[in-house]
């Protein structure tokens, strides 16, 4: 099949600038995409079908002005996409764990008398709420978990590992941050590697690697086919996780020439 001639005229303003603004996270069997003023579900369930949810994100003239002052605007960005992308992750869940008894169920329901069904009916929906409401603060559970064991794995950990090789911060500041710094990376690429290697993850990964194609075809302007989405490669520039192994490399950087504990300790 001869390739489709790319129209950047779409991703891409007269002065140069990009205007699509789309971005995406792999999910459970699908993915999040992200737009300027909208965001949608795609998630596989279990009969093969493609499940998709879409919703509307708030806009920014409903934000108070002070939210994009610098420091407050990067905190918020980073709130809204946790909460946006555990949302998503939550309704991928709920879609892509389905079993074959609900189909079962829904037959029966279908052949069953009109009271009875009525009553089935009212406790279905009463045991998909409580189902709900489980799955939520589940949600809510692995997210506070999530984050106190990266706090753990990618701060705690090396922080006390380096004080083991070079010693007290205040006696080794250059050496000490520079060990740090290093320590972070290969812990962070060393986990991505091992959850790498379980099942669930690599498909979720290729998921990943689908999303970023995805964006290509939609960027380069051509329709949103499986054929044109296969000829872009599975990196993006853009990429979340590569950003945060540029920020880490960029903080070994930034705390080796500034040691900001020290220049804080001064202050104080």
């Amino acid at each position: 099949m001869a390739k489709q001639k790319s129209d950047l005229s779409r991703a891409f303003s007269e002065d140069g600038a990009i205007k699509t603004h789309v971005g995406g996270q792999a999910l459970i069997e699908g993915v999040m995409m992200r737009g300027k003023y909208n965001w949608a579900v795609a998630v596989r369930e279990p009969s093969g079908t493609i499940y998709v949810e879409e919703h509307d994100l708030k806009s920014g003239q409903d934000k108070n002005g002070w939210m994009y002052w610098p420091l407050v605007r990067g905190c918020r960005a980073l709130v809204e996409s946790l909460m946006l992308g555990f949302k998503a992750l939550e309704i991928a869940a709920l879609h892509a764990f389905g079993d074959a008894e609900g189909e079962q169920k829904a037959a029966a329901e279908a052949s069953a008398e009109a009271v009875d069904y009525e009553t089935t009916l009212t406790e279905d929906a009463e045991t998909r709420e409580e189902e709900e409401e489980f799955g939520h603060r589940e949600m809510m559970i692995s997210m506070i978990v999530g984050l106190v064991l990266g706090v753990v794995l990618f701060i705690v950990a090396p922080a006390a590992v380096t004080n083991l090789i070079v010693g007290e911060y205040d006696d080794h500041t250059l050496v000490w941050n520079i060990v740090d710094g290093l320590l972070r990376v290969a812990v962070f690429v060393f986990y991505i590697w091992l959850i790498g290697r379980m099942e669930d993850i690599k498909r979720m990964f290729m998921y990943h690697g689908a999303e970023h194609k995805a964006i290509h075809c939609f960027e380069h302007g051509l329709p949103m086919t499986p054929e044109n989405a296969r000829q872009f490669p599975r990196l993006h520039v853009r990429c979340g996780t590569a950003f945060l192994i540029m920020v880490m490399v960029i903080a070994i950087l930034v705390y080796t020439i500034f040691p900001l504990n020290a220049i804080i300790a001064g202050f104080g």
